[in-house]
Order: C-alpha cells, then sequence, then structure tokens
C-alpha cells in the first residue's frame, strides 16, 4: 500500500495535465456545438471559431497520448533521468508502428486511433485504406514503461569489460527495449484483436435488452472502466453511435442508430418515445452533484487551519470544473490512487445511477461532435443547451432532487464509513493500530507530539524535542515521504493520514487524563 500510495506522488504531474487538456476540450466543444449554433452562429466569427477548433484538437491529441505522458512520468521518476523516459517514448513508437503493420487491419476504425502521427496505407479487399495503430490505451504505455525499466536495470548491471564494452549502458538499455518492444508489438497485433473480440461480446450482451436495468448497470461500470484505461471508444461509438445503442424510424422512413444519434433526430422532431439519453443522463449526476461531494468531503477532512485556506481556492476551482464536466476522469485517477475503497463505491453508484435514470424516466442527452475518446458529456454547458428542449424541462425537477440524493450519499459514505473505518486497515486485521504505534515511536512518543493536524495526504505533526525523530522509523511505519520543516514534519500516509491523526490525539488525550489521575 506504501507504494501505491506513493503513485500519487509520481502521478500528479500528469493528472493535473490531463485536467487542463479536458477543460480546454469541454470549452472547445461547448463553442463549437451544434446546439450552441440555434443560439449563437459562431460560424460567422472565424476566429472565434479557429479558436475553439485549435482548443479542441490540441486538448484531444493531450488526452489521447495521456497513456503515454502517464509512462514517461513513471519512467523519470522511477529510474531518477530523462534518459529512462526517452528510451520509453522511442520504445512506445516502435510499439506502435508494429501494431500499425501487422495488427491494425484485423480491428475496425474505432477500434485503432493515430498516435504520434504514425499510420500505413494499405489496401483491404481491393479498397485502399489507411491503418492506425491499434487502440491499447493505458495498457500498452505499462507494458511497454514496464519492459523499459526491465532494461533499464539490466543495463546498469552490465560491466564495461565485458561483451561490447564501447557501448555505453543506455544504448544498450535502448536496443533492449527496441528488441524487446518490437516483440510486444507483434504479440499485441495478433493477440488484442481476440481481446477486443472477446470484450465486444460482453458488449452485445448488454446491447441485447438496453433496456434491462441490469444491462445499464454493467454499462456504466464498463464505461468508466475503460475511461480510465484510455479505451472508452471501444464501448462509446458502438453504443453512441451504432447499432448498439438501438435504433429509430422517423416519420421520414430515415434510420437512426446509436443512443446519441437518436436523441438528436428525436430532438429535431419533437417526439421521445424511445428513451434516448439513457445512456448520457447520469453523467449530469455525476459531474453536477457527485463530483463536487467528492471534493468538498476529501476538503472538510482536512484538520490543519492553514492546508485548509491554501486549499479553499482550489475547492472552488475543482468544483467548478465539474460543473463544465471536465474533471471526472482525473476526479476517477486521484480516487484511484488515493482511496481504491472509495472508488470501487464509486463504480458501484455509477452503474447505479444509470439503472435508476432509466427506472425513473430521467432521459438528457447532449448533441456531441468530436472523437469519443475525449467526450466529457453531463456538464452544465450540455444542460443549458437542451434546457429549451420540453422534454428536458419537464425532468430538471426529477433531476435535481435524485442529484441531491447522490450528493447526500456521496459525502456521508466518503466522510462517516471510507475517513473513519476504510481508510485505515478496513479489514480490521489490527494493521492500522501496528502502524499507528510505530508512527508514535517513530515521533519519539506520545509525550513528544506536541501538535497534530492533517492534510488530504499528510499528517502534519509538532514536536517538543526533534532529536528524538526516528527518520528510519517513520518510513517503516508506511510513510512514503518524510518532509521536515522549520516548525515540525509532513509525514506522507495517503488517505489514510486523517484517521492515523484521529487516533494519535485520542492517544494522546487518554495519556493526558492518565496524567490527570497520577
Amino acid at each position: 500500500m506504501k507504494r501505491w500510495n506513493s503513485l500519487m506522488d509520481i502521478l500528479q504531474f500528469p493528472l493535473i495535465i490531463l485536467l487542463i487538456a479536458y477543460s480546454l476540450n469541454s470549452l472547445g466543444s461547448f463553442i463549437i456545438s451544434p446546439s450552441l449554433a440555434k443560439v449563437v452562429n459562431v460560424a460567422d466569427s472565424t476566429l472565434l471559431y479557429s479558436v475553439a477548433s485549435l482548443l479542441q484538437n490540441f486538448s484531444t491529441e493531450i488526452i489521447m497520448h495521456f497513456p503515454l505522458i502517464l509512462m514517461m512520468r513513471v519512467l523519470y521518476r522511477k529510474n531518477e533521468g530523462t534518459a529512462a523516459a526517452l528510451i520509453g517514448f522511442f520504445g512506445y513508437f516502435l510499439f506502435n508502428v508494429v501494431t500499425t503493420y501487422f495488427g491494425a487491419a484485423h480491428v475496425l476504425d474505432y477500434q485503432r486511433f493515430s498516435v504520434l502521427g504514425i499510420h500505413h496505407s494499405a489496401t483491404i479487399n481491393g479498397a485502399p485504406v489507411v491503418l492506425y495503430p491499434i487502440q491499447t490505451g493505458v495498457i500498452g504505455a505499462l507494458v511497454v514503461g514496464y519492459l523499459t525499466h526491465l532494461a533499464m536495470r539490466q543495463a546498469r548491471k552490465r560491466s564495461k569489460y565485458g561483451f561490447l564494452p564501447y557501448i555505453d549502458r543506455d544504448t544498450w538499455c535502448t536496443a533492449l527495449t527496441l528488441i524487446g518492444c518490437a516483440i510486444l508489438g507483434l504479440v499485441f497485433s495478433y493477440i488484442w484483436p481476440f481481446v477486443i473480440k472477446t470484450g465486444t461480446s460482453v458488449l452485445q450482451f448488454i446491447a441485447y435488452d438496453t433496456g434491462n436495468p441490469v444491462s445499464l448497470f454493467l454499462y456504466g461500470i464498463l464505461d468508466r472502466v475503460l475511461g480510465l484505461l484510455n479505451l472508452s471508444p471501444l464501448i462509446r461509438n458502438p453504443f453512441w453511435f451504432g447499432d448498439m445503442g438501438g435504433s429509430w424510424l422517423n416519420s421520414s422512413n430515415v434510420n437512426f442508430y446509436g443512443d446519441v444519434n437518436i436523441w438528436v433526430a428525436q430532438v429535431k422532431e419533437g417526439l421521445f418515445t424511445s428513451g434516448a439519453g439513457k445512456l448520457i443522463t447520469p453523467y449530469y449526476l455525476l459531474n453536477l452533484f457527485a463530483l463536487p461531494a467528492i471534493i468538498t468531503m476529501i476538503y472538510t477532512n482536512i484538520t490543519d487551519a492553514i492546508e485548509r485556506s491554501k486549499f479553499l481556492s482550489l475547492l472552488i476551482i475543482t468544483i467548478l470544473l465539474s460543473y463544465s464536466g471536465a474533471i471526472l476522469l482525473p476526479i476517477e485517477w486521484m480516487l484511484l490512487l488515493l482511496m481504491p475503497t472509495y472508488y470501487i463505491f464509486h463504480l458501484f453508484m455509477t452503474g447505479l445511477l444509470f439503472s435508476a435514470c432509466h427506472l425513473l424516466r430521467i432521459w438528457i442527452s447532449f448533441n456531441f461532435t468530436g472523437d469519443t475518446a475525449v467526450a466529457s458529456p453531463g456538464g452544465i454547458f450540455d444542460l443549458f443547451l437542451n434546457v429549451r428542449t420540453p422534454v428536458v424541462q419537464d425532468m430538471l425537477i426529477l433531476l435535481a432532487i435524485v442529484g441531491v440524493v447522490v450528493f447526500v450519499i456521496y459525502f456521508i459514505v466518503g466522510r462517516i464509513f471510507y475517513y473513519r473505518l476504510w481508510a485505515l486497515d478496513g479489514l480490521q486485521t489490527g494493521k492500522g493500530t501496528r502502524q499507528v504505534n510505530a508512527f508514535v515511536e517513530a515521533m519519539g512518543g506520545i509525550r513528544n507530539i506536541r501538535l497534530i493536524s492533517s492534510s488530504i495526504i499528510k499528517v502534519i505533526v509538532y514536536v517538543h524535542d526533534p532529536m528524538l525523530v526516528d527518520f528510519d522509523k517513520v518510513r517503516f511505519s508506511g510513510a512514503y515521504k518524510l518532509v521536515e520543516t522549520r516548525t515540525g514534519f509532513s509525514v506522507y500516509y495517503g488517505s489514510s493520514s486523517r484517521m492515523i491523526r484521529d487516533r494519535v490525539e485520542k492517544m494522546a488525550k487518554q495519556e493526558e487524563s492518565a496524567m490527570m489521575v497520577l
């Protein structure tokens, strides 16, 4: 768990980049949205339209290449240098080149994507096509990164007196990585299409009856998990714009396929008979109510007054961004790294919301243009653009009522259950007690602790005698980082910091009571 918690410290920068990219994409998508064009014709302003397109395209490239950014950041921090990150970049490039030439022809268009400009012209069934790398998302980047890490470790063991002594360690590592990534690319080229095919069979099971609450429950969970892996198009394209999302025949005998396509077509004709929008509606509840609850819950668990004032502006900014629908994925990454138990609860709630919204007949979709891999539906912009639709006006009150319930559930589960029961030794094995005792001992005993508070991921301690603090014992107690300041120590334990602080404070009060009795 110590290593898992330290990942947040490593991945903080890529997640900030991801958050900024989604924010820019949300703004650009809103400006050039077909729904907004009914209110304000943005196309009349060449400059505004160009800026919006630039924001959308720039942010799309960052989001699509997030696995690469993630991999390079981990390699840089784990191997303490830029050499490993650059070698990993070349390995990732070669890996995708190989999947383009050997595997891309065996998957559908939306199951591959343009990465680093890699493409290959080919002829399939007599027709010329352009092939792009297979979309492997975070999984492919993690495999390449791990191989690069192993190659780096192997190169460090290499003696300068061995075979080919004139080749330095970085060059040797590069050679090992490129050979390994070429082999990995071949393996993925032949195995990944079968993985996609197996996943498609699961999607077909869901698509068999998308009106079934169980099917929608599974869809909601799969959508979020695939989003985390940067593989959203694998589920969104066939359901949003394909026949898995259903079909609808309009009065002109034109057939529309996909949940989003059907919604847009029905809005134009003023008819809502098929429940279109059921695959988008839960995102309004997640962005407008669940995320603010999570952010507020985490903020209220900060006990240090200085830290709380420092994070106040961040609280306001992130809540505003949650309304735009731009931070759902970055927040999910944060939950996975800091609060994995709460992340599992969030997945369960997401699936439940997909089922509940359909049962309550709350159907609000959006008019989307762009790549489904970077779509962030369910923001205040989408709701604003749909509010003129009569059916949406009828559902707003019910949406708000359900939203308040969602806010309360997310807040209470996090504030009471997670931070008081799950964050530290949720299985009650006694590990939490041992960790707290080890921390107190490392700080020089309970009597040496003058004041203790906590922030989001750290315990802030002020001691009477700093010389009594044992740094080795602090790390042995489960902390992944220790920072000494002019006034005290910041000990990083991750999300369990609040529980550790509470237990230490309770021990201090018991010690004080015992001293008063004596």
